[in-house]
């Protein structure tokens, strides 16, 4: 089990999280109204200079990056960048010490290339809170009146530690999340709003774990410890280059992935034993690093459209065998059209061995 019980978070520590409706998780680091700076135009070597501060008094709750450096250049690059936020503000009293590289790793997070800009000013920003705002207390209620729902809560916690996870292992992996809200938080968690950082928990990410949530409200802020079960997002196999449909897939032809959200596929229609693919055919082009879905998979093809095929038409314990020619493709186990010679009559059947076909009399009148 691992705890968190510092009250002072460095900059690295917390990832600042925007929760915007109830259906949908925008995560830290992406800004409001981030626009990637190759779209802003002109001379960027010159035209736009980042100059850190070597202080930085806050008042607010948030870092933006004009807090710990001075924008100049075009109009339309500082109204974009000037109120980025970078991470939650530190606690009272305290500080946090913000550098080049901390900078610049956020710009790329959020899609700017810090190579795009003039950097001069301080090597260390350090960002200190000033004394006077309230904290909250551990019993604080976010809303009065409100109603107290459970899962509401529990749900906005999940997909916050979500999000959080995502952002360490900088990937769009499934992690499973199971939270259990204290009572006496229920209210506060009940609006996702809330939640506005989390910090905590151990690489690599896995079993029993505790997060801490830095919570806001019209009184403050403070911490929450949560504990939290996780279960590693399932590995999958996927492509490692692209492959055409109709090839063979060999096992030097595949990786293991974690399953991630962009895949829109769940873990039961993907593969996690390569045994379970490789001697398959893709029936559809897969590109790199795509995961391999089951329907996009089957037998290896015995039977082309325009073979000519041995037919088994069965009925009873009488078995006739014809000749025709096949409609469709497959493999073994697949169901196909078939054309019977002379008389071209179409009837499906299914393919039994290479270039050969069975069908039932009932279904062949």
């Amino acid at each position: 089990m691992v705890r968190v019980k510092s009250q002072e978070k460095s900059n690295s520590d917390w990832w600042m999280l925007a929760l915007r409706t109830s259906t949908a998780l925008v995560v830290a680091y992406v800004a409001l109204g981030s626009v990637p700076v190759q779209s802003l135009g002109g001379d960027l070597t010159t035209t736009l200079r980042i100059s850190i501060k070597k202080e930085a008094p806050c008042s607010e709750n948030i870092v933006k990056l004009s807090d710990v450096a001075d924008l100049s250049g075009s109009a339309s690059f500082i109204d974009v960048l000037q109120n980025l936020p970078l991470a939650p503000a530190p606690m009272e009293g305290k500080s946090q010490r913000w550098t080049k590289a901390d900078i610049q790793n956020h710009l790329k997070l959020r899609g700017h290339s810090p190579e795009s800009f003039r950097w001069t000013g301080a090597e260390v920003c350090e960002v200190k809170r000033s004394k006077g705002s309230a904290r909250l207390r551990d019993d604080y209620v976010a809303t009065k009146g409100a109603a107290v729902n459970p899962s509401q809560a529990q749900r906005n916690v999940e997909k916050a530690i979500l999000a959080y996870l995502q952002l360490q292992s900088r990937s769009a992996s499934q992690w499973k999340v199971k939270v259990s809200v204290p009572e006496q938080h229920i209210k506060t968690l009940n609006q996702s709003r809330s939640i506005e950082g989390v910090a905590g928990g151990v690489a690599p990410w896995e079993g029993n774990q505790t997060f801490t949530l830095l919570i806001k409200s019209p009184l403050g802020e403070d911490e929450i410890e949560i504990e939290a079960v996780v279960e590693a997002p399932p590995m999958v196999v996927a492509a490692i280059g692209p492959m055409r449909q109709g090839q063979m897939v060999f096992e030097r032809d595949l990786q293991y992935v974690p399953l991630t959200s962009s895949a829109k596929l769940q873990p039961a229609d993907c593969f996690v034993d390569a045994k379970e693919v490789v001697g398959k055919e893709l029936r559809k082009a897969v590109s790199s690093g795509q995961v391999i879905a089951k329907q996009e998979l089957g037998p290896p093809r015995v039977i082309s459209v325009g073979d000519l095929i041995e037919i088994e038409v069965i009925s009873g314990s009488v078995t006739v065998q014809t000749s025709g020619k096949s409609l469709g493709v497959g493999g073994i186990g697949d169901t196909i059209q078939v054309e019977v010679l002379p008389h071209k009559k179409k009837l499906m059947a299914h393919i039994v061995g290479d270039r050969k076909v069975q069908t039932s009399a009932s279904s062949s009148r």
